[in-house]
């Protein structure tokens, strides 16, 4: 029998500070830095963040359905009242729900890659669809079965047909199988163009023609580019101490994309653009295309 050792987030977050004592190209002074190590040990979703060194697919959840820290934590609460992407990650949430329910129809193929948690999928309005199918891929175990009991009151219902399959997307080889199809994470994790590429070029295989693929991106902070950065009315702090957080503590940067680029890496698979739906801050943007 294997033993999962305890986690001790004491030993995690002294390995931390460690690592922050010796990098030399922090934005905020180091004292601060660790200062946000120590806050973060005080609630569930910074412990979490501290472990794994991501946002998983429950804990974006999580983040998407809270404005501010339950307990009252104020970092967490500054986390999901202000950090710069969790807002825009939020507000994409509801963006690509609503893109999702004007694009839903009865007797269609729904494909949702990775299916995460699925609650934006959960929560669109079935009450006038008949005959709908809905697959979701993921290589998680834990995402399936929680996406799984989202799902199974409308199964229940008999409101919708449901699949759920552990599966590398990457490997994907379904052709002209889906109506519909939402993936947002494997992207924004790649940093590879060309891989993303191929990634999209699957994606368009595995559509019907005239199939509609949803997806988002990340613009570049204006931390890399001040001039060419999209964003906008953003806080320099809260950009600040958002990069601290994500990078120099958790070490996770998930690559950022102009929109010509998004747009060409979709037009070189085969897309057509519909729309680009911008958040309030242009810093997450939800592109809707069609299999031409």
């Amino acid at each position: 029998m294997t033993i999962t050792p305890k986690i001790d987030i004491d030993t995690i977050a002294e390995g931390l500070i460690q690592k922050v004592q010796m990098n030399d190209v922090l934005l905020i002074p180091s004292s601060d830095v660790i200062d946000l190590i120590h806050q973060l040990k005080e609630f569930e979703l910074g412990r979490a963040m501290l472990t794994t060194g991501v946002l998983t697919s429950s804990w974006v959840d999580y983040i998407c359905h809270n404005e501010t820290s339950p307990t009252g934590h104020p970092l967490e609460t500054w986390f999901l009242s202000r950090s710069p992407k969790i807002r825009a990650a939020r507000e994409r949430y509801y963006l690509t729900r609503d893109a999702l329910q004007s694009y839903l129809r009865s007797d269609m193929v729904f494909c949702v890659m990775p299916c995460g948690v699925i609650s934006k999928v959960a929560e669109l309005d079935y009450s006038n669809i008949k005959n709908i199918k809905i697959i979701g891929y993921d290589n998680d175990i834990q995402g399936l079965v929680k996406a799984e009991m989202q799902m199974q009151p409308l199964v229940d219902q008999r409101k919708v047909n449901l699949l759920l399959l552990k599966k590398n997307i990457w490997l994907l080889d379904d052709c002209n199988q889906h109506d519909l199809i939402i993936s947002n994470r494997l992207s924004v994790l790649e940093e590879d163009q060309q891989k993303v590429l191929g990634l999209f070029e699957k994606y368009y295989a595995a559509l019907k023609k005239n199939g509609i693929f949803i997806s988002s991106f990340f613009t570049p902070s204006p931390l890399n580019n001040l001039h060419t950065s999209p964003w906008k009315n953003v806080d320099v702090n809260d950009v600040l101490t958002e990069h601290s957080i994500f990078v120099d503590i958790m070490d996770f940067q998930p690559a950022a994309r102009s929109e010509s680029i998004m747009i060409n890496l979709l037009q070189k698979a085969g897309f057509e653009i519909v729309d680009i739906l911008y958040d309030t801050h242009c810093i997450y943007p939800t592109i809707i295309a069609r299999k031409a």
